[in-house]
């Protein structure tokens, strides 16, 4: 099988809270994306053009001085026009132990189970991944 091959433009908007000692973040994200086609040979078509948006609720909780554990689910949804044989596309869910280093970073390792809708409009795609980040607030500028 051939590599999926996409470009994408993107705009969001972040929204952060704090409830008692959780903190969540809502991230909303409309896509506009370009994926290259093939034919049964693997011979590249052309491009499709489609839109999605995506929505992302995350917590984090504190566990103990500087240890937090932090949940998130992205569900994805192709909208009109062009959005395709589904509306959804995917879901993401994860959960992490992390740690902060310092005032302005911090590490998760978590676990992330994805579930993508393929193209074929049929066939569900389950992914599970261990995952590792670091995360840097540091200000380029004073």
């Amino acid at each position: 099988p051939r590599r999926s091959v996409e470009n994408r433009l993107w705009e969001q908007a972040m929204v952060s809270q704090r409830v008692r000692k959780v903190r969540l973040a809502h991230r909303f994200r409309q896509e506009q994306r370009w994926m290259r086609e093939y034919d049964t040979q693997g011979d590249p078509l052309g491009w499709r053009y489609q839109n999605r948006f995506r929505y992302m609720g995350k917590a984090t909780v504190p566990v103990k001085g500087k240890w937090f554990a932090a949940f998130y689910n992205e569900i994805f949804f192709n909208i009109a026009p062009n959005k395709g044989p589904r509306t959804f596309d995917e879901n993401r869910a994860y959960a992490a132990l992390g740690r902060r280093v310092g005032r302005s970073n911090s590490f998760e390792i978590g676990y992330l189970y994805q579930l993508v809708a393929q193209r074929n409009g049929v066939v569900n795609e389950h992914n599970h991944t261990l995952q590792f980040a670091w995360f840097s607030r540091t200000p380029f500028a004073r």
